[in-house]
C-alpha cells in the first residue's frame, strides 16, 4: 500500500472526443450557416394586431417593419386589395374620443379625457376589434394622474413622429 501512496497518479479531467465537427465549416472559411426564416409560413395581416405596439405600428404605417408574429393570420390569402376586412366600412373617428387600455388588455374608447374610466365609453376586447370597427387615426400618447391614454395626433404631431423615425 505504501507503494501506491508514493506513486503520483496524473488524473486529467479533460475529455477528448473524436468528433469530426470543424467549427470553421465545410469550406474552412468559418462562414456562418445561419438561415433567416420566417417564424410562420403563413402570411400575416396588419389589420389584425395582437398587441398594443403592433396596433400603433399599423396606425403609423410601419406594420411592414414590425414583428410578423405580432399580427394575426391573413384570412384572405394575401390578396389585400380585395380583402373584406380592409374594405369594410368603419365608423369615423371623433375628435373628442380617446383610448385607454386597462390591466386586462381591454381597449376603452372614452368620450372625454377628464372623465377617465368613470366616463361613458365602449370596451373592445383587444386592439384588433377596435381597428375592425373604428377608423382610428394616428395616435399620440398622453399621460394624466390615472395613467396613459391616446388621442388623435395633429398634423404637427405626425410630422414630428415621422422625423423621429
Amino acid at each position: 500500500m505504501a507503494e501506491i501512496v508514493a506513486q503520483r497518479v496524473q488524473i486529467s479531467h479533460r475529455v477528448c472526443l473524436d468528433d469530426q465537427f470543424d467549427p470553421r465549416g465545410p469550406d474552412g472559411q468559418g462562414r456562418n450557416r445561419l438561415g433567416l426564416w420566417s417564424l410562420s409560413p403563413t402570411t400575416r395581416c396588419e389589420l389584425r394586431p395582437m398587441t398594443k405596439p403592433a396596433a400603433l405600428d399599423t396606425l403609423r404605417g410601419m406594420a411592414k417593419l414590425g414583428n410578423p408574429t405580432a399580427y394575426g393570420m391573413c384570412t384572405y390569402e394575401g390578396e389585400c386589395t380585395n380583402c373584406p376586412r380592409k374594405l369594410k366600412a368603419r365608423d369615423p373617428w371623433r375628435a373628442e374620443w380617446c383610448l385607454r387600455e386597462d390591466l386586462h388588455g381591454n381597449v376603452w374608447m372614452i368620450g372625454s379625457v377628464e372623465a377617465g374610466f368613470a366616463g361613458r365609453g365602449y370596451c373592445f376586447s383587444n386592439w384588433e376589434k377596435l381597428l375592425d370597427e373604428i377608423e382610428v387615426p394616428m395616435l399620440k400618447r398622453q399621460q394624466d394622474a390615472t395613467g396613459f391614454y391616446w388621442v388623435a395626433a395633429t398634423s404637427a404631431d405626425t410630422k414630428a413622429q415621422l422625423k423621429e423615425i
